[in-house]
């Protein structure tokens, strides 16, 4: 698989991820609803950050790849910490 294959599933799988706990958000407890908030605000920047991607070129598209795999990782954390939440 591509570089670009693999980003694509992964981002799948993020929104995946936050789609289910949005269903779920009824269930959220007040800090992790303060949690919630923060990574959807995350989640705005990642998709200005795919935005930009398909128009940069070049050195420029490194760079975004590199921010938008941290930004990734931190929606990665983020989800699995709310959904360890919500099974306590």
């Amino acid at each position: 698989m591509t570089d670009e294959t693999l980003r694509r599933d992964a981002i799948r799988k993020l929104e995946t991820t936050r789609d289910e706990l949005r269903v779920q958000a009824h269930l959220f407890k007040m800090n992790t609803k303060d949690d919630w908030e923060n990574l959807e605000k995350k989640w705005g920047k990642l998709e200005q950050h795919l935005a930009s991607a398909k128009g940069a070129a070049g050195e420029a598209a490194g760079g975004v790849s590199t921010a938008t795999s941290l930004l990734m990782d931190e929606l990665a954390k983020g989800y699995k910490g709310i959904k360890d939440a919500l099974k306590s």
